[in-house]
């Protein structure tokens, strides 16, 4: 299970998630946590990650080896003063305001990866799965300016897109260590955004 909890102001972070009988402390505005329970609906441990600003978790998928990928949004700060997401002991820096970011993690729900995906504006994460082969796709947007003059990038590792402006969808593949192999894009000039990701065991891909 997975999902966001209020743990109060940046500078005051004292409002804290109960799960069971444990107790969870954010680091301000929004954070995200991601829950573990047994067969019966016994609660069995949580972690929480995020920043300093409002974060989001929009979905979850797990592997064929138990292990747990989440994507979502974190913020980011702007482009000048860049803001730290903490994920364990990883933390991810992004490009401004708010970035897509997807996270692995094992089935004792430690962190073992992320990465962050966007640009200087603002973008997320709302869709994720796995294939047979254990790679990661992960569909969101990204903002790539406006639509006569759409030169805002969205970076993925070491590859970028430029979209056709205002807000563009993405779908970016990722092998089983979140290094990214591939990225795409498909929109207007308006406002687009990819909801729902699916893959079959043929690794074909539908949204």
């Amino acid at each position: 299970m997975t999902g966001r909890f209020d743990s109060g102001s940046s500078s005051n972070p004292t409002i804290l998630l109960k799960i069971g009988t444990k107790t969870y402390r954010g680091k301000g505005s929004y954070d995200i946590y991601v829950a573990k329970y047994d067969k019966n609906g016994q609660f069995i441990k949580a972690v929480t990650a995020g920043g300093k600003g409002s974060d989001t978790v929009a979905s979850i998928a797990i592997d064929r080896s138990d292990n747990v990928y989440i994507t979502g949004t974190f913020y980011s700060g702007t482009s000048l003063s860049t803001t730290l997401g903490t994920f364990g002991t990883l933390t991810l820096k992004g490009k401004g305001s708010n970035d897509a970011f997807v996270a692995k993690l094992d089935r004792s729900l430690n962190f073992l990866a992320v990465q962050s995906m966007g640009g200087i504006s603002s973008d997320g994460g709302t869709t994720v799965d796995t294939d047979s082969d254990r790679n990661v796709y992960v569909g969101g947007f990204f903002r790539s300016g406006s639509s006569t003059s759409p030169t805002t990038l969205g970076t993925f590792g070491n590859l970028t897109l430029t979209g056709k402006g205002g807000t563009d969808f993405f779908v970016a593949k990722f092998d089983k260590n979140l290094q990214i192999l591939k990225a795409v894009s498909s929109a207007s000039k308006g406002t687009d955004y990819i909801f729902g990701l699916d893959v079959d065991k043929g690794k074909n891909v539908y949204i």
